[in-house]
């Protein structure tokens, strides 16, 4: 078999998210590369993610090979515009310009199959929309924890224009909202584990994807048969939609991120570590965020624009949590929280377009 090493790499590099070169399984540290009749793609998992890439869609000898870890740190030295492989029981070998080598390979007999959608109902999604959206809340995920299923990221759609795509650690919160056209009736009630987003970003997607699930996987696919295919996670999430709070009565302000975001990083190095805390004091149409430790403190003057603050407003977060949020963030973000008291105890939210926030405060002072 003789491929286009470019081609090659693309494809690789589309099913990294699944590959694990030091798993349990022997057989799941290769990438199986299988050729047919209607195209060549290689296929990469870690019995929880599987991710197809299409090298090409032009039809081949059917065969399938297995290829070691060694030959991924190959192909990503060679220069030359084509790879010839062939194979026998218990080897492969690789031609590619002046080069030649000799790698030792499993049965591919041997790795698992993989599921399939039942049927064509899902969701259709713009990729980098749906890759953006679960870039921008999976910084909340709490991978260490045992409770609920915080290191996931929660698929919702019901009879909605978009699909909300949630995370949460229990301390913060970001969902964002991806508009969505319907194939066919469908409901979706889904959790993934936070390392499947990598996954679905990687995919070189062809047009739009259509996501789709069962009671054990979800499905991304897209029009010319790139697929990653995620097990759902196990666990009850949180009632998410009980802490976002109401705008009702709510007091807030818009300002531009970048300007926060630099006047947080400017005092947050005179925070100690173990607190990582900075105060945002809201007063007369100026945000000043501060924040002291053992070697001092350190302050940060801005304006804000629009908003309904009548009055002086404290809070203090976590710096790293704001940050976070901050960059998930579009030009411009608007704060609100409720109307009393003036010395923030309830939730921060953050809304910037289809993206919301929500940070708890670390401590409540005078």
């Amino acid at each position: 078999m003789e491929l286009q090493v470019e081609q090659l790499q693309r494809a690789l590099q589309a099913v990294s998210g699944a590959v694990n070169p030091r798993h349990t399984s022997e057989v799941l540290q290769h990438v199986l590369l299988r050729a047919t009749a209607t195209g060549v793609q290689v296929v990469a998992s870690d019995n929880e993610i599987t991710a197809i890439a299409i090298v090409t869609p032009e039809g081949a000898k059917p065969v399938e090979i297995l290829l070691p870890p060694k030959f991924l740190e190959i192909l990503k030295q060679l220069n030359s515009e084509t790879l010839r492989i062939t194979a026998d029981d218990v080897s492969l070998q690789l031609t590619s310009g002046g080069g030649r080598w000799r790698l030792a390979t499993a049965n591919p007999q041997d790795y698992p199959i993989w599921a399939s959608p039942a049927d064509t109902a899902g969701l259709t999604l713009d990729h980098v929309e749906l890759s953006d959206a679960l870039q921008g809340v999976a910084f909340c995920c709490d991978n260490q924890s045992t409770r609920y299923a915080l290191g996931a990221v929660r698929l919702e759609y019901d009879d909605w224009e978009c699909l909300m795509i949630v995370a949460t650690d229990g301390r913060r919160l970001a969902s964002r909202a991806v508009v969505a056209g319907i194939e066919h009736a469908t409901q979706i009630a889904a959790l993934i584990p936070s390392k499947a987003v990598k996954a679905i970003r990687s995919m070189q997607a062809v047009g739009k994807v259509l996501l789709q699930t069962d009671e054990r996987n979800v499905y991304v696919t897209d029009q010319v048969g790139n697929r990653v295919i995620v097990r759902q996670a196990e666990g009850r999430f949180p009632r998410w939609r009980d802490v976002i709070p109401d705008d009702k009565d709510a007091v807030g302000i818009t300002c531009i991120t970048a300007q926060l975001a630099t006047c947080v990083r400017q005092v947050q190095a005179m925070a100690d570590r173990e607190g990582r805390s900075v105060s945002l004091t809201i007063d007369q149409g100026v945000i000043l965020c501060s924040a002291e430790g053992s070697g001092g403190s350190g302050q940060c003057q801005m304006e804000h624009g629009s908003g309904n603050a009548d009055r002086r407003y404290e809070v203090t977060l976590d710096a790293m949590y704001l940050l976070q949020a901050l960059q998930a963030c579009g030009d411009q973000v608007t704060l609100s929280w409720a109307v009393e008291p003036t010395t923030i105890d309830g939730a921060v939210k953050l809304v910037s377009g289809m993206w919301c926030g929500v940070i708890m405060p670390l401590s409540v002072e005078g």
